[in-house]
């Protein structure tokens, strides 16, 4: 099957639109020549047929400021102010967020134009103005430019989906998160214990180590046994060295390792791809002109996740015994609801993306914000002393006590939310 670039597929689609002005300057020309008796000189017709296009288009996005306006003085509304900027398009905000993005928080550039402009503006996307709740409730389930931008990393899945398929997906996964299965801290604690003995040998050693990413590689061993039955265990491999250590580096040798290796960059990296590509909307192609990078890191992705699946299937339809359902991982769990397994892998990819995401990045700011509190540090570890001591795993009804642990992950959520 031959592999078009997503530039071309993109011109393609969009070539009726884009050839309807000149075909139809064209046309006026011949008319007038023909019909009028109007004699035109060709510098003439080239300009038109030049000028065409961007008149066309400049017209089109005009008629929607005066359809936008119109709308809103008919209903007495007073529209928003419009984000100033000096490219076309939005292009010069979408260009400053995007270079921010390496070096500043992904708000920072948006609370500075929530301070210019007040709490509520208007940053028109390639032209484009985006829905209001009230009036287009549809557009806030996904609607269908967000489930395109969405479905090559997490296909039909519970955070791609509307509707009845939304519905059927909620259904499937709802039941598991229940008080008792998320209480189950034994997969957490034996990855959690990994991962910290991995860092006192390196700080013994006198190596840094990168915290964020060993935040990540937990989350992603934790997420992947408790869903899956099946950890990835991207935490075997050891730590990653800095970029500058110059001694001697662990080499992998264990094929089980480097598949491990391959799944985690790919995952981390189909997931920054796409975090990029919604700044663009549909008009995405443009910057990924002629090679669809998402599509190399998602096979990588499923070539880990497709086997999975394709050993739960396969031992349903092999098993006579039957299985209590709290014993039950997530995925045996989503195959008493459906077979399919390309429906199975996208609910999978959904639930990792959530799971690991948010989990990561809820514990990388706590340490974060603990390291710049040290007061707070001591009171919560004080609280987690008392409650629990140094050696025994917490029970949910020793985390609902912990008022204090409560209180100071909220706060972290307040300051620094993952979604």
């Amino acid at each position: 099957m031959v592999d078009i670039p997503p530039g071309i597929i993109y011109l393609a689609q969009r070539l009726p639109k884009l050839a309807a002005p000149p075909i139809l300057t064209y046309l006026a020309y011949l008319l007038a020549e023909s019909h009028l008796d109007i004699e035109l000189p060709t510098w003439l017709l080239r300009s038109a047929l030049a000028l065409s296009l961007p008149v066309a288009f400049t017209v089109k996005v005009q008629w929607q400021i005066l359809k936008t306006k119109w709308e809103a003085a008919r209903h007495g509304a007073v529209l928003p102010p419009l984000l100033p900027d000096p490219l076309p398009g939005g292009l010069g905000f979408i260009l400053a967020f995007t270079k921010g993005a390496q070096v500043e928080y992904p708000g920072d550039k948006v609370s500075q134009k929530f301070q210019e402009l007040g709490n509520t503006f208007n940053a028109r996307v390639f032209f484009a103005n985006r829905a209001v709740l009230a009036t287009q409730f549809e557009d806030f389930e996904k609607g269908p430019e967000q489930r395109r931008w969405l479905a090559p990393l997490l296909g039909t899945g519970v955070f791609a989906a509307d509707g009845e398929l939304w519905k059927f997906h909620r259904a499937m996964t709802r039941p598991f998160f229940t008080k008792d299965r998320i209480s189950h801290f034994d997969v957490f604690d034996r990855h959690g214990e990994d991962a910290i003995n991995q860092m006192k040998t390196r700080f013994k050693a006198g190596i840094p180590v990168d915290f964020q990413d060993v935040i990540a590689r937990f989350t992603l061993d934790a997420a992947t046994e408790f869903l899956l039955g099946n950890s990835v265990r991207s935490l075997s491999e050891g730590l990653p060295y800095p970029f500058n250590y110059a001694g001697d580096r662990t080499t992998l040798t264990n094929t089980s390792e480097r598949l491990a290796t391959q799944f985690v960059k790919s995952f981390t990296a189909a997931q920054e791809t796409t975090s990029f590509r919604i700044r663009f909307g549909d008009h995405w192609p443009l910057i990924s002109f002629w090679k669809d990078e998402l599509k190399e890191h998602m096979k990588v992705v499923h070539a880990f996740i497709d086997p999975i699946v394709a050993a739960a299937i396969d031992k349903k339809k092999k098993s006579t015994v039957v299985v209590e359902k709290d014993e039950e991982t997530l995925l045996e769990n989503l195959v008493n609801s459906t077979e399919d397994p390309i429906i199975l892998r996208d609910e999978v990819m959904n639930l990792l993306v959530a799971g690991r995401d948010t989990t990561a990045c809820l514990l990388t700011y706590t340490i974060y914000m603990l390291a710049e509190h040290p007061d707070i540090l001591r009171r919560l570890r004080e609280e987690i002393l008392t409650s629990i001591g140094s050696d025994r795993k917490p029970t949910y009804a020793d985390l609902r006590e912990m008022k204090y642990l409560r209180a100071v992950l909220n706060e972290t959520l307040r300051l620094y939310p993952p979604v």
